[in-house]
């Protein structure tokens, strides 16, 4: 029996969306979910909530880190801006 790779989907957004569409983090995030259901089969993905800012970037990404996942499944939810990830991934010991 194969045992499925333990991913975490770091799901990336950015704060400045909220005033435009109140709702698109709950939209995004039940996308994100969309996208474990859809990988089940495969891998267990798992889906902390969406990132919004910096500090959640490292925040999931230290999380990701502390279960000792598999690897890493990077999705912009939004237009996110990719220097969030430096610092988080300076530390980060999974493939991505």
């Amino acid at each position: 029996m194969t045992t499925k790779p333990a991913l975490g989907l770091l799901g990336i957004m950015q704060e400045l969306y909220d005033d435009m569409y109140p709702d698109i983090t709950e939209r995004q995030e039940a996308y994100a979910r969309d996208i474990c259901g859809a990988l089940a089969d495969v891998a267990d993905v798992r889906f902390p909530g969406a990132a919004r800012n910096r500090n959640d970037v490292e925040k999931h990404v230290r999380g990701f880190n502390e279960q000792n996942l598999d690897g890493i499944i990077v999705v912009n939810l939004t237009y996110g801006p990719g220097q969030r990830l430096v610092r988080a991934f300076r530390e980060n010991q999974l493939p991505v």
